[in-house]
């Protein structure tokens, strides 16, 4: 347990590597979750990564 409380954290990933999305949540907590989602392009590089806070936050082309 951290100094905030306990965390629950969800992944997915596209491969064993590349992280697609994440929720993060402190358990007990009313606020909405953390979200973030990448994106990848046809080169596999990451093109977008995105959060519920901030917006777009990277976009390469």
């Amino acid at each position: 347990m951290g100094r905030f409380g306990e965390l629950n954290c969800h992944q997915q990933f596209y491969s064993r590597v590349r992280l697609l999305n994440q929720k993060v949540k402190v358990k007990g907590d009313q606020n909405k979750p953390f979200e973030c989602h990448d994106q990848y392009n046809v080169a596999d590089k990451l093109g977008k990564m995105s959060d519920n806070y901030r917006g777009l936050i990277l976009t390469q082309d």
